[in-house]
Parts: structure tokens; sequence; C-alpha cells
């Protein structure tokens, strides 16, 4: 796996945003919070979206989730909609459009480049794994969101 921040070093002299894509195991709680909280933070230098290893497409975002964001003072707008988030599958469409592909941990990871080794130099991890929220309390998933929000600030150098 490549470092990200060397990627983002290298990529900085274009016009073009990034288009980053978050992975988690369904994809309605972690990587669509981790989607809008770097479509938040980037100041436009970024685009992201999600997908997950074991999607059941066009499942939406957990309520827990999008509560989450709410209460983090996140805001759905028109390029950052996750209120209107659907699951999707990872597939190769999705690996080669994006430039980076940010898993939620080292297994997702590593599950990743398994099924797409052509693909392996963009993708890359947390740092820390993000524990899934799914079925918990509320508390478990405003937990979940902080401890993405810390992994994307230190991940993309954002504030």
């Amino acid at each position: 796996m490549t470092q990200l921040s060397e990627f983002i070093d290298n990529k900085q002299s274009t016009e073009q945003p990034l288009k980053i894509c978050f992975v988690c195991t369904g994809n309605t709680c972690r990587s669509p919070m981790a989607a809008a909280v770097l479509n938040h933070l980037g100041n436009g230098n970024y685009v992201a979206t999600s997908a997950g290893i074991m999607a059941d497409k066009d499942a939406p975002i957990n309520p827990k989730a999008k509560e989450a964001l709410i209460r983090a003072g996140i805001e759905s707008t028109d390029t950052n909609n996750y209120k209107e988030h659907t699951a999707r599958q990872l597939n190769m469409g999705i690996m080669e459009s994006a430039d980076r592909i940010v898993a939620v941990g080292t297994g997702h990871a590593m599950m990743i480049i398994q099924a797409f080794p052509l693909c392996a130099s963009k993708v890359t991890s947390f740092e820390k794994a993000v524990t899934d929220p799914f079925g918990q309390s509320q508390e478990v998933y405003d937990k979940s969101l902080a401890d993405i929000t810390a992994e994307i600030k230190k991940m993309f150098a954002l504030g």
C-alpha cells in the first residue's frame, strides 16, 4: 500500500480535485460517513465517494450514521448529499475511476487488493481501523464518526 500523503503532494500541481473512494463492508455506515466528512472538510480539493466490499445494492445510509453526521454539523448539500446515499458494491469501474481507494482498516485494504490486484497501488487504509458501529447505539455511531474524522484529518492534513 502506498502512502497517501506522497500521492497528494505529487498531485497538488493539478487543477482537478482528487477522486477518493472510501470502502467499508456494507457501504451504509463508515464509508458514507467518511465521504461526507472529506467532502465537508476538503475545501473542494477532493471529490469523495464510497462503496462496500459486501454491499446490499441501493440500501440507504444507516439512520444513525445520518444522525451522527447531522449532530457533527455536517450538512447534506448538493455536492455532499449523504442523506440520499445508497449503497454500492466496489467494482472495477469504481477502482479505475478513483485516484485513491481508502479502506476503513488494513483488513479491508487487503481484501480489496486481493479482489483487484491490478489496482493495488491505489489502495491505502486508515492508520487505525474504525470499528463497525452497525446495530449499535447512537453513541457508538458518534464515536465511529469522531474516529473517522480524526483519521481523515491526519491522512489528508486537514485542520
